[in-house]
């Protein structure tokens, strides 16, 4: 099969690690607000073109794969940026997990073939450094079959797994995503300055539990085999922990609420 010609727009954190990773097999071209060159830890680099040149508009009409992963906030921008040069049958894909299909509509109308990809990943700046970071990861996708199709083998190489989905599924599994990933940030976060141990040693005396949590909520139900103060109704113990977090209102808030929001499920049985 000939190699698709990939415009990645929005080389990110996210559009770096498509355009190394995720399309290693196709010709692949960045471009961002900036000129500049940018580099594997192997070695590979790659020219990023300023969208503001005049090749850019050659490019779009050009590219028969067109990803657009830059900010969420600039997508509705550029997707007017490139519509007039937009050519029936090209493929055109956001990444977002909040922004829904219709973004892309116009470009739909000129002809071309649309579809979300959001993959369920953490991101930072050097993800493209690391050949696995794909690896066994799940997405979600919305849009034309056609371009579903087109991803599905560039994904089975890595083991992607992807769910189709309509637009308002994809941005509840975003929700949920944000959750599990972002909001653990902010548990770990609250539970080190919870106490006056080095973070280190905190992490080496939780790392069992929190592995036996994981593996609970994995295998065992999300709740059902909840433990703890709230879960037996040891208010006492739930007062006196409050009181000793009373100079860290921060943390004495989140304890509270998600209190709170244990008892409430516990009462309504709530419990998957």
């Amino acid at each position: 099969m000939a190699k698709s010609n990939v415009m990645i727009i929005g080389p990110g954190a996210l559009g770096k690690a498509l355009g190394f990773l995720f399309f290693r097999d196709e010709s692949v071209q960045f471009w961002g607000r900036t000129s500049r060159v940018i580099q594997t830890s192997s070695g590979k680099k790659a020219e990023v073109h300023c969208i503001q040149d005049q090749p850019f508009f050659k490019a779009v009409h050009q590219a028969n794969v067109i990803v657009i992963s830059t900010i969420d906030a600039a997508v509705k921008e550029m997707v007017q940026k490139i519509e007039p040069f937009v050519q029936p049958g090209q493929f055109i894909i956001h990444v977002s997990g909040s922004l829904n299909s219709a973004l892309l509509s116009p470009l739909e109308e000129r002809g071309a073939k649309i579809g979300v990809f959001h993959l369920l990943q953490t991101f930072h700046q050097d993800s493209y450094q690391h050949e696995q970071i794909f690896r066994n990861a799940s997405a979600s996708f919305v849009g034309d079959e056609s371009v579903l199709n087109w991803l599905k083998p560039i994904a089975e190489k890595e083991q992607i797994f992807i769910k189709r989905l309509i637009d308002e599924q994809k941005k509840q599994l975003h929700i949920a995503a944000v959750f599990v990933c972002n909001f653990q940030h902010v548990l770990f976060d609250a539970a080190f300055k919870s106490t006056e141990l080095p973070e280190q040693e905190v992490v080496r005396l939780l790392q069992p539990l929190i592995n036996q949590t994981m593996d609970f909520m994995t295998h065992g139900g999300v709740m059902k085999k909840l433990s703890g103060p709230v879960k037996r109704g040891d208010w006492d113990t739930v007062k006196n922990h409050l009181k000793t977090l009373q100079d860290k209102p921060l943390q004495q808030d989140l304890y509270h609420v998600l209190s709170q929001y244990l008892k409430t499920a516990l009462e309504q049985k709530d419990v998957r």
